[in-house]
């Protein structure tokens, strides 16, 4: 990334979440380049109208030492895009406009820092492997909602 950024004259880097304020400098310095916050939505927002047509004109992508255009052959005006990080958000994306529809504060980043702190898995494939010999209904999580009036849900993964 780096010797493309020094040979495409990049001039600004956009950055967004946590990595962006806590590695900043380092990666400023190894761009070569000043860094920019954008908002994390809207540019995935952005890049995704790009990719599937309802920005106008071809796109551009580095593709080894060489950027290579492409237009992308159906155009549509109404997306969805599903963002799994940390956290996963799904967005309505629209000509010009986005909303983020749904989405919750668990994804595979926080997926994999719990399954390293409870299992000592250094890996995936480690903690796949664990996984498979696993038996889930060995497991209570079984969750009980107590509700004005004394009505009692209970719901569990195994019967």
């Amino acid at each position: 990334i780096c010797d493309w950024a020094a040979a495409n004259s990049i001039r600004i880097v956009g950055v967004t979440g946590g990595g962006a304020k806590k590695y900043q400098r380092l990666l400023a310095d190894k761009l070569g380049a000043p860094l920019g916050e954008v908002d994390e939505m809207s540019s995935l927002a952005a890049g995704l109208r790009a990719m599937i047509g309802m920005e106008p004109g071809p796109l551009q992508t580095p593709h080894g030492d060489q950027m290579v255009e492409f237009k992308p052959e159906v155009p549509t005006q109404t997306a969805i895009l599903t963002v799994v990080g940390t956290g996963t958000s799904i967005l309505s994306v629209e000509d010009g406009s986005h909303a983020r529809v749904s989405g919750s504060c668990y994804g595979g980043g926080t997926h994999w820092a719990l399954a390293r702190m409870l299992t000592g898995c250094e890996t995936h494939e480690e903690f796949s492997e664990l996984a498979a010999r696993g038996d889930q209904c060995q497991v209570d999580v079984t969750v009980e909602v107590r509700i004005e009036g004394g009505l009692r849900l209970t719901v569990g993964s195994c019967s």
